[in-house]
């Protein structure tokens, strides 16, 4: 049982970093994987992930040469969206409205109908925009319910108070800065902190860098710095 939370610090590249770990598990692993949007849609995220599967950067494109792009690698885009049998390899629903009932509902769907085991909401805080904290604690615990219930991972992205991140741009938050209640962290099985400082020129290798800590791991107790990880702007 999981409640796995992906905090953001001063980063942009949070989604980046989470659609490399939904593109190991798409393509990898045998769970399938319902992914609930609150913030991006479905054509920015399946040309996010199409720029990893067929390792060409689309948004660096025109439109017109995305499309030409794609049509001449149709197959293999499709092997990213679909098993050979036809069947889809993950579901993907959007709630921009962030209506609580509705996330609720496309929840359930995503695991009683489309059989989902793991599923990530990005980003809370777009569910909990208006929330008291009576309200956001009642929402966690639901999510701590059907987790036992379905015995599922639950993926949570957290945004983080930022500070004047641009004063201070090697400041490494920590779990007290995310936004909401503090039941976010209290119920968290594992707990990751990304950590890229955006305002190095752009030609310093170093502004491709996040940092990456494990400050909660209640599997092996096991905490601090793991490595860096270095995003690659052609390939994405």
């Amino acid at each position: 049982d999981h409640l796995f939370c992906l905090e953001d610090y001063t980063v942009t590249h949070n989604s980046t970093i989470l659609n490399e770990i939904l593109y190991k598990w798409i393509m990898e692993e045998p769970y399938t994987v319902g992914i609930l949007a609150l913030e991006s849609t479905n054509r920015e995220f399946s040309k996010l992930l199409a720029s990893r599967h067929l390792k060409r950067k689309l948004a660096g494109m025109t439109q017109e040469e995305g499309e030409e792009f794609l049509l001449s690698h149709k197959e293999d885009n499709r092997e990213l969206f679909f098993y050979p049998n036809g069947d889809p390899r993950f579901y993907y629903m959007e709630e921009l409205d962030g209506d609580i009932e509705r996330v609720k509902e496309l929840i359930l769907s995503m695991i009683l109908t489309c059989n989902c085991k793991v599923i990530v909401i990005d980003p809370l805080q777009d569910l909990f925009a208006g929330f008291d904290t009576k309200e956001e604690e009642e929402f966690l615990s639901w999510l701590k319910m059907i987790i036992k219930r379905y015995n599922l991972i639950i993926v949570c992205v957290n945004h983080i108070r930022k500070q004047d991140s641009k004063a201070n741009p090697d400041k490494m938050y920590s779990e007290s800065e995310i936004h909401g209640s503090s039941t976010i962290i209290k119920a968290s099985f594992l707990t990751i902190l990304l950590n890229r400082n955006k305002y190095l020129d752009k030609d310093d290798p170093q502004s491709n860098v996040t940092t990456v800590v494990i400050s909660k791991n209640r599997n092996t107790g096991l905490t601090g710095p793991c490595p860096f990880l270095y995003y690659d702007r052609n390939t994405h």
